[in-house]
C-alpha cells in the first residue's frame, strides 16, 4: 500500500476518487482531498496522482476558511440529462418570479 502523509497538525479528510477518464483502469486518476491546517484555522484542497500517491500533491489551492471535517463530494462522470436545471435531489436552479 502506498501512502502520503500530511504534515503534523494537518487533518486530511477522506478523498473522493476522480478517474482520469471514463475508460481509465481502476486507480488511474486523481483523488482530491481537503486538508485542515490547525495553525491557519483554514483548509486547502490537494490533488494527488492515484498512481503516485506517495509523491504527495501535484496541485492544490489554499482556502481562506475551514472546510468542516466529514465534508464529502461525489464525482459524476456523465452530466445528468434528466434534470439539467437542478442538482440531484435539490431545488430548481431557475429563479422564481412574481407570477409563479
Amino acid at each position: 500500500m502506498r501512502l502520503w502523509r500530511a504534515r503534523p497538525r494537518h487533518a486530511v479528510c477522506a478523498p473522493v476518487f476522480a478517474p482520469r477518464s471514463v475508460t481509465a483502469p481502476q486507480g488511474v486518476g486523481y483523488p482530491p482531498a481537503t486538508v485542515f491546517v490547525e495553525g491557519r484555522n483554514a483548509s486547502h484542497l490537494v490533488i494527488l496522482d492515484g498512481e503516485r500517491i506517495e509523491d504527495g500533491p501535484i496541485a492544490g489551492a489554499f482556502l481562506d476558511h475551514r472546510v468542516p471535517a466529514g465534508f464529502h463530494g461525489a464525482f459524476v462522470a456523465q452530466p445528468q440529462t434528466n434534470a439539467p436545471d437542478r442538482p440531484i435531489g435539490g431545488p430548481s436552479l431557475k429563479a422564481a418570479t412574481a407570477s409563479d
